[in-house]
Formats: structure tokens, C-alpha cells, sequence
């Protein structure tokens, strides 16, 4: 299938990539599918979360258990019952990044990851009662 992006164009995805957000971005109602897209220059712990159906919606997202290795999440019951799943180990956790004008000036929100059932294709976004930061810096 082909979708439109607005930074990169017209690119070819497999329907199976397709992520359903049970529970929107917030700001992003409106925005229930997405892909990830990978990029050789930003490396394996950053990616893009490209809409499907508003092309203008791309995220940079980061994969916070590399970044932030201090960092756990803990997730409730709610969360693995809306996802699908048993256990926390089958969800997948990556953080939006917030761009900067540098990029050493980028931070990412660990208060409110974006948690995701690779089994399902299933993704939504949750706000935790951890004390983490909204901006925790990138570099």
C-alpha cells in the first residue's frame, strides 16, 4: 500500500506495519494510524511514527530503555488489558522527542510513552503516575 508522507513522500508499506492507537496522541485525536519507519542515519534508537491517514503527522520517537537505562515504566493492568496481553514484557516502549533547534537541545517525554503490542499491531499512549520528566534531555 502507498502512502503520502510530508517529509518523505510517497513510500510503500506493507498493511502489516500498520499500528492501530486504541488510545490517541493526545493533540492527536483525530490520528488512529501509524507506522514505523526506521532511518539508517538516526540509528536503531530513534524512529519516525509516520501517520497513515494525515501525512502531515510524523513524530520522531525513542526507544528510552537504551537511552535512559535507569528508566522502568510501570504500566497497570489497564494498559496490557487495552493492549492485548499478558505480560509488560510484550509491550514495546518508545517516547516522542521534541526537536530543537540544535538537535543537542532535544528532549524526550518519558512521563508519557508510547506503549505498543507488536502481536496486535495495537498502540496507544498513556500517561504514568511515575514521578518522570515531561523533557528529559536527549544528549
Amino acid at each position: 500500500m502507498n502512502i503520502q508522507t510530508k517529509y518523505f513522500g510517497t513510500l510503500e508499506i506493507q498493511a502489516e506495519t500498520i499500528i492501530e492507537f486504541i488510545q490517541p496522541i493526545y493533540g492527536f485525536e483525530d490520528c488512529h494510524r501509524y507506522t514505523l519507519l526506521a532511518d539508517e542515519e538516526l540509528g536503531s534508537d530513534l524512529m519516525w511514527l509516520q501517520g497513515i491517514d494525515q501525512p502531515e503527522v510524523c513524530f520522531m520517537v525513542a526507544n528510552p530503555s537504551t537511552l535512559f537505562p535507569e528508566v522502568s515504566f510501570q504500566l497497570k493492568a489497564t494498559e496490557k488489558e487495552l493492549l492485548k496481553v499478558n505480560d509488560t514484557k510484550d509491550i514495546d516502549v518508545l517516547c516522542i522527542v521534541s526537536l530543537g533547534e540544535q538537535f543537542s537541545d532535544s528532549t524526550v517525554n518519558l512521563k508519557s510513552p508510547l506503549l505498543f503490542s507488536p502481536e496486535h499491531n495495537l498502540g496507544m499512549q498513556c500517561i504514568l503516575d511515575q514521578d518522570l520528566p515531561l523533557k528529559a534531555m536527549l544528549a
